[in-house]
């Protein structure tokens, strides 16, 4: 996978967000474009921030292929 792809597909997160208010709960899902397989780079993104104490992960979702299809999180920072 390209690292522009990475970048755009982690930017979705990003900017979930920036526009998230701190203490408040976001379901956050692949968009129309992203594909669920692009969307395992949200997740892995979203345990960097969990670890970074900026966010809390609530809830996950899998598919059918045990892919993550949504992240439920709480922004903390």
């Amino acid at each position: 996978m390209a690292l522009q792809l990475r970048n755009e597909v982690a930017d979705h997160l990003t900017g979930l967000y920036q526009r998230t208010p701190v203490g408040e709960d976001i379901w956050v899902r692949p968009d129309d474009t992203t594909s669920l397989r692009d969307f395992q780079i949200v997740a892995a993104a979203a345990e960097a921030l969990e670890r970074l104490g900026r966010i809390k992960i609530i809830e996950t979702h899998q598919a059918d292929l045990r892919l993550i299809d949504g992240i439920h999180i709480r922004r903390l920072k």
